[in-house]
């Protein structure tokens, strides 16, 4: 299973992936573009993740971020969680936090098929 973490660099996104790593899954996390590369010591979990510059503002970012996971799952941490924060900038909060946030992994692809029905028991409409 792929997944996806944006915000995967800050301190919930990276313990995210260490959990995620644990539970078998391949992990895509995004950082800012820019910004440090996530340099793990060495065991740790972070260092299979395949780390992605993202601005989750830019359609272009989340679509090439989107396109190199081909995730399974998206955990959007990207965001504006300090209050003082969003609150200097209400506008940017919502468009990093609810505008921008990626597409559900499904979004343009066909419907799972439904599970078929289980067989009747015995007296279920049967003579």
């Amino acid at each position: 299973m792929n997944a996806l973490v944006t915000g995967g660099a800050g301190f919930v996104g990276q313990w995210l992936c260490r959990a995620l790593i644990a539970r078998g899954w391949s992990v895509w996390g995004t950082r800012v573009p820019g910004d440090a590369v996530v340099s793990p010591p060495p065991g740790d979990p972070l260092a299979a993740v395949h780390w992605v510059g993202c601005d989750v503002t830019r359609a272009a970012d989340l679509r090439a971020a989107l396109d190199a996971s081909a995730p399974d799952a998206i955990f959007h941490l990207a965001g504006i969680s300090f209050v003082p924060a969003a609150g200097a900038d209400p506008g940017a909060a919502v468009e990093v936090n609810v505008v921008r946030a990626p597409p559900h992994p499904r979004a343009g692809r066909p419907p799972p098929p439904a599970p078929a029905p289980p067989p009747p028991g015995p007296g279920a409409g049967g003579r």
